[in-house]
């Protein structure tokens, strides 16, 4: 991997789509600036800004499309009028009996690798005082990761193994940023990870799954995309750490690779199975430490091993793979002990360009991201940065 590398460039051609009108235009707004105790519950806020005049926010915006649709919210495409700056709105249906947990999670996220809230306002039918929408004003980053993976194996690309570092290097620094504030994403996956290609820098998104875990709570099992779904959460496990978001990391790098999701099961049992075929079953001390109090009784099989899964990638990358995707929870590594790994010696070697444009910044590390591991980061930035 040399400091200048060059790679086939995605040629985008956005289809052309008709302008949308998204229901907030027949709306009346009202909250419209970041509140420093937005720990409140989105419904309180709602009712303090009852009987205040606030500007209606909608002509701000030229809403254009619809770019994302999910069980928590739509995003549109919109410019902002004054600035012809391209965003990206999140908008979610607020129920008054209930705090919106993402609204408390994406709010704090101040980190390079992770989406980044501007702004805020909700908005209400005319026709209906009891319908609420949150709207999260953000940044809008066209590509994701999965539309990147989509577009090599469509050319039948092998995927550069100098983007797979760069590219997960990037997600274990979003990880190590919301782990140290307790947040675990529960749906990490190819189309919740945006790619801005000019300088391939890549941010974590789509928090509406996400949880502040505390130490003993119980969570819901049935979590994360089947694809990327730690054994653990298969087997029932309810209390659960972050380190369910460093499974379905292995799952996405792996991915990369393969041109397919590496576990690709039918349904929960058959994705425990597709698990095995790879890694082997389980020892009942492996079955234990991922759920304690599971009766399971699994077929021995002996796995063909990552080794041979991805038989054509950078010994490296499977030696860092086969650290992440372990059975037992507690001996998957930290997200930031992991960027030392010697699949990331390159990164560290020298300036990259890719294409003849310079990569985002790979070392401004925050402090939050490196928390305790100060001596960490001095080792993990290299001599020639600043």
């Amino acid at each position: 991997m040399k400091g200048q590398t060059n790679y086939p460039e995605m040629q985008k051609k956005e289809d052309e789509e008709p302008e949308v009108d998204p229901d907030v235009f027949n709306k009346k707004f009202l909250f419209t600036t970041l509140n420093t105790n937005y720990k409140q519950d989105t419904a309180t806020k709602y009712e303090e800004s009852k009987g205040t005049d606030h500007k209606d926010e909608s002509a701000n915006y030229k809403w254009l499309k619809i770019i994302g649709q999910g069980t928590f919210g739509v995003v549109y495409k919109v410019e902002e009028i004054a600035t012809k700056k391209a965003l990206a709105i999140k908008k979610v249906f607020q129920d008054p009996k209930y705090s919106n947990r993402e609204f408390k999670v994406v709010v704090e996220l101040d980190h390079p690798n992770c989406i980044k809230v501007h702004h805020y306002f909700f908005s209400q039918k005319e026709d209906s005082s009891k319908d609420i929408y949150l709207n999260l004003v953000m940044d809008f980053i066209p590509d994701t990761l999965y539309k990147i993976l989509r577009f090599y194996f469509k050319k039948s690309y092998d995927f550069p193994n100098a983007l797979g570092k760069i590219y997960s290097y990037q997600m274990f620094r979003a990880l190590a940023y919301i782990h140290n504030m307790s947040i675990c994403h529960r749906d990490i996956k190819p189309q919740n990870i945006l790619i801005n290609i000019q300088d391939h820098k890549l941010v974590l998104c789509d928090f509406g799954s996400a949880k502040i875990l505390k130490p003993g709570e119980s969570s819901v099992a049935y979590i994360c995309s089947r694809y990327y779904r730690a054994p653990e959460l298969i087997l029932g496990e309810d209390r659960y750490t972050v380190s369910i978001d460093m499974w379905s990391i292995g799952c996405v790098i792996a991915e990369m690779f393969l041109g397919e999701p590496i576990f690709c099961g039918k349904n929960s049992k058959d994705q425990f199975m597709k698990i095995m075929q790879v890694l082997g079953t389980p020892t009942p001390a492996e079955v234990k430490s991922m759920c304690d109090n599971v009766n399971t009784n699994l077929p021995m099989i002996k796995g063909i091993g990552l080794k041979k899964k991805l038989k054509d990638a950078d010994p490296l990358l499977v030696d860092l793979l086969s650290k992440i995707l372990v059975y037992n929870p507690k001996k998957r590594p930290r997200p930031f002990e992991i960027l030392t790994h010697p699949y990331f010696n390159d990164l560290r070697a020298q300036r990259l360009t890719i294409n003849g444009r310079n990569v985002t910044d790979l070392f401004n590390f925050s402090a939050v991201e490196i928390g305790n591991d100060v001596e960490l980061a001095k080792q993990l930035t290299p001599p020639w940065y600043n």
